[in-house]
């Protein structure tokens, strides 16, 4: 018996490409972060929503 290869779906693939365009548009637009020791200022909370989404994407395509 041969192995299937997992092969991304296209739910899963908006998730991981939505987040990449979250992430450009956030740091465009809301978060200026000029160096490390700013990263953890409440600013810096908008990468939250791209994160989980990155998460979720990774985790659906993995558990699957």
């Amino acid at each position: 018996m041969e192995k299937k290869k997992k092969v991304i779906n296209v739910p899963e693939s908006i998730l991981l490409i939505s987040s990449f365009f979250m992430f450009m548009y956030i740091s465009k637009n809301f978060v200026f972060i000029p160096e490390f020791k700013y990263i953890f200022e409440r600013s810096s909370l908008w990468f939250v929503f791209p994160i989980v989404t990155l998460i979720v994407g990774i985790h659906s395509f993995l558990k699957r």
